[in-house]
Order: structure tokens, then C-alpha cells, then sequence
């Protein structure tokens, strides 16, 4: 029976050879590069989504007043004639959770906010955008 012999670089008893620990300095050196960039683009695309879906929330709610002659009474009734699904809000924030959820009083919870009396939609959220504007006055 013939047993394989591993490569010389492989071969060193005393650990890990200089080659194999320089390679997994260089991956953990990428790593630390890549995983931030990527987060940071996620939370990009996350932000640029919900302005988005704000900026059809608030179409939705203008072209249900020219129809009826009043705002709906929840956001939610604009679902499923004029938005559908309804969507989310992803910030992309730490802190602030993927919801859907619509509030009526401004409480930087990261989630909708109506005033059915004027029908002004916003996101309940003081924080900074990454362009440096507070979210809540998109």
C-alpha cells in the first residue's frame, strides 16, 4: 500500500507552515475590508427602498383623496387598491427593526407615521440618513 506524502509546505511539524498562516492573515485581512462595505451598502439600499415606498405611500393617500374627497382613516386602507403589499420600513439603522407597522404620534420608533387630517405620511425616525438629513423629514 503507497501512502501520499503532503507538499513540503504542508509538512512541518513544528505548526503551521509561513505560507499557510500568511494566507489566513491575507482572508482576515479582506474580511475586514468587505464585511463593513457590504453592510453599508445593504444599509444604502435598504434606506433608498423605504424612501421609495414613502414617496408611493404618499401618491397612494393623494390619488384615494382625489377619488373620494377625504384621506383614508388608516394607512392600511390603502391596501389592496392602491398599494399592495403594503410595505415595509428598512432603515438599515441598528436599533430600528423591518416593520410595518403605522403610528399617529412622532415617537422615533422607525416605523410609518399618518395624520389622517392632512394625510402627511412620514418615518417616525430621528436619525440620520447617510447623507446627513434626518429621515423623519424626507
Amino acid at each position: 500500500m503507497k501512502t501520499m506524502k503532503l507538499p513540503k509546505l504542508l509538512r512541518n511539524k513544528r505548526g503551521f507552515s509561513m505560507a499557510f498562516t500568511f494566507l489566513i492573515a491575507i482572508i482576515l485581512a479582506l474580511l475586514i475590508w468587505i464585511i463593513p462595505s457590504y453592510l453599508r451598502i445593504q444599509s444604502n439600499a435598504e434606506q433608498k427602498s423605504t424612501r421609495g415606498a414613502l414617496e408611493n405611500l404618499r401618491k397612494a393617500v393623494n390619488l384615494y383623496y382625489l377619488q373620494r374627497g377625504h384621506y383614508p382613516y388608516n394607512l392600511e386602507d390603502l391596501e389592496p387598491n392602491y398599494v399592495h403589499p403594503f410595505p415595509r420600513v428598512r432603515l438599515g439603522i441598528p436599533g430600528y427593526a423591518i416593520t410595518n407597522r403605522v403610528t399617529r404620534v412622532l415617537v422615533d420608533g422607525g416605523m410609518w407615521y399618518y395624520d389622517e387630517s392632512s394625510g402627511e405620511v412620514k418615518i417616525d425616525c430621528k436619525a440620520l440618513d447617510k447623507e446627513g438629513n434626518i429621515i423623519q423629514e424626507w
